[in-house]
């Protein structure tokens, strides 16, 4: 093995797209430094200098939306260009659910209602602990059991050493059931 320095290993993350009203408009941001906080709370990384990140504080409302593969260029387009200088409110079809100022991609497998409930700041971003309020869920990526398949959606995955997208794939395993064969 050879040591490549102080390298956050843990990528790929899960693509998504972060959904905001700031100054009275939709504005959308592709998030991917994302990760899960707790069984009830995930967080985002935001850049500081980036238009959205201005604009949150604890106690806001958001849309976290997965990304699949048929949303990605304009998932990847909100993320180049910048809501202070682009209008991207029409960049995908919205719907409101119960928050106020969290908009929702209406063919996002996965939309999630979110509220902030702490922010923490580093020397150049701000990791917004969000608490999902309400998911919304397309009907076509549910499993027979009414819970998320992720098989189905095949989610977009960010991985930062190349700068690339990745397609998920199929199922490795079953968890807490695969490592049963090293019992004696």
């Amino acid at each position: 093995m050879k040591n490549v320095g102080s390298v956050v290993g843990l990528y790929p993350t899960p693509d998504t797209v972060v959904g905001t009203v700031q100054n009275g408009k939709v504005n959308w941001m592709n998030v991917a430094h994302v990760g899960v906080w707790g069984f009830d709370c995930m967080m985002l990384s935001i850049g500081k200098p980036h238009y959205t990140a201005k604009a949150l504080h604890v106690g806001d409302n958001l849309s976290v939306n997965l990304v699949d593969e048929a949303m990605l260029v304009k998932a990847d387009y909100v993320g180049i260009v910048s809501g202070e200088t682009v209008d991207k409110s029409e960049v995908f079809p919205i719907f409101r659910g119960q928050l106020p100022d969290a908009p929702l991609i209406e063919n996002a497998p996965v939309a999630m209602e979110c509220v902030i409930t702490e922010i923490h700041e580093t020397k150049t971003h701000l990791n917004c602990i969000v608490h999902p309020v309400n998911t919304y869920v397309r009907d076509d990526v549910l499993s027979e059991n009414g819970k998320i398949d992720f098989e189905k959606i095949h989610p977009i995955l960010f991985e930062m050493q190349q700068t690339r997208y990745l397609r998920s794939g199929d199922a490795a395993g079953r968890c807490w059931n695969i490592g049963k064969s090293l019992n004696k």
